[in-house]
């Protein structure tokens, strides 16, 4: 249920729909960029390299369609990333170092996870 433009629980619903849009569409660059390169992605930092890339591709582009902007980050720290740093971009992308693996994920060949902060772009909901 929509009122007055938030869903239930207060939140407003384009942020809802944005980030909805922003999981599959970094799940489907990724998956993309996995499925389309003509030899196997190594499982270095290299490689993860890659993997960063298709991410920052899709915050770009919600960047682009104005659903991220530039703005102070009020999440939790990660990475280089701390709660009040200012994300020049609207967004930070960041994964551990590769050597950082346990022995179980380099087996099963996981990477290490990439985390994103993306600062959503505020939306006019009333002009006076």
């Amino acid at each position: 249920m929509i009122a007055e433009g938030t869903v239930m629980g207060g939140k407003f619903a384009d942020e809802i729909v944005i980030l909805d849009w922003f999981t599959d569409a970094v799940q489907k660059e990724v998956f993309a960029r996995l499925y389309k390169s003509p030899t196997k992605i190594p499982l270095t930092d290299k490689g993860q390299a890659v993997l960063i890339a298709a991410v920052e591709k899709v915050c770009l582009e919600g960047v682009n369609n104005g659903a991220f902007a530039p703005g102070q980050w009020t999440g939790d720290s990660f990475g280089n990333l701390t709660t009040g740093d200012y994300l020049e971009k609207g967004y930070y992308v960041w994964a551990a170092p590769m050597d950082t693996l346990s022995d179980s994920d380099r087996e099963q060949r996981r990477a290490t996870p990439i985390q994103t902060a993306v600062k959503l772009a505020a939306q006019f909901i009333q002009a006076m």
